[in-house]
């Protein structure tokens, strides 16, 4: 049985208790890059051992056009963060960007005597929550809890409260199913298994900001070279995630088809002097550009 199969077998799942060494994976449309962090003994804070970083070869805006290449280049990452760490790994947690990742959400409830509620009862809401989920041809990268309501009151974790209904509000993060299905194959192909799955933008959201950054609501943008995500949160819990078909190499190709330059010179140009925030003396600055055959 492959992964898929068994992670699509699982209703619901609980955060597994860290490992002490952890390996995730993500599939850009310009590089695969692949950390490996310890933990010590599983205990302590995630440190970061090893790095790979490989052209992402046999991938566009995410989704694998060449499974020959992109199976060696996420080998090939995989295998420099292994050198890097002095490790070796089997699992990862993939990372999955591009333009087809999406969110919506989902509701649930259920009954129950009126007893304490523990994780038994957290996993059957949030399975009843996927139950109402329309697929149509999408597989599901993880659900997140945005709040429970525990007999009509709204609270961030029901476990040890008493109750007879619990429901729930998931957003649920989706992808195209042949996309994810091609990153499986792809991993597998590596040698490799899949442990999990996280949508980019929210892993990079988590990355970036602070615990005050959730609780009070924020908004991350994440520009890639293909696409651009962004993750919405609010009271502590992701909202939204979304993307657009737009990425800093349509900022490269600009400068370039404008200065009539190189793509190799554009890249350099927006790297050392681009800005989103305007400079008081910019009206002044002149900047060479190499033109195309010099």
């Amino acid at each position: 049985m492959s992964s898929l199969t068994k992670r699509a077998a699982v209703e619901s799942r609980t955060p597994a208790p860290r490992a002490a060494m952890l390996a995730a994976l993500d599939i850009g449309a310009s590089k695969i890059t692949c950390f490996i962090g310890s933990t010590g003994q599983g205990t302590g804070p995630l440190r970061v051992a090893g790095v790979g970083t490989q052209p992402a070869r046999g991938v566009r805006n995410g989704a694998i056009v060449d499974l020959e290449a992109a199976t060696k280049a996420v080998k090939a990452a995989i295998a420099q963060a292994e050198r890097m760490s002095g490790v070796t790994v089997s699992e990862v947690v993939v990372s999955v960007s591009g333009f087809g990742v999406r969110a919506e959400q989902a509701h649930g409830e259920i009954g129950f005597a009126n007893t304490e509620i523990g994780p038994k009862e957290r996993r059957r809401v949030v399975g009843s929550a996927l139950e109402h989920v329309r697929l149509d041809g999408r597989s599901i990268l993880h659900a997140t809890p945005s709040f429970f309501v525990v007999d009509g009151q709204k609270v961030r974790d029901p476990r040890g409260m008493l109750g007879r209904r619990l429901g729930v509000a998931v957003t649920v993060v989706t992808a195209p199913t042949p996309q994810w299905r091609n990153i499986v194959l792809c991993v597998e192909r590596a040698t490799y298994t899949i442990s999990g799955s996280v949508a980019a933008p929210y892993a990079a959201a988590l990355g970036a900001l602070a615990e005050d950054d959730l609780e009070l609501g924020a908004l991350v943008v994440d520009m890639g070279a293909r696409s651009t995500t962004a993750a919405l949160f609010h009271a502590g819990a992701l909202i939204h995630v979304d993307a657009v078909p737009i990425g800093s190499d349509h900022v490269t190709h600009d400068i370039a088809h404008c200065l009539g330059t190189t793509a190799a010179a554009a890249e350099r140009l927006k790297i050392v002097h681009g800005s989103a925030i305007a400079s008081l003396n910019e009206d002044n600055l002149m900047i060479d550009a190499p033109r195309m055959g010099e």
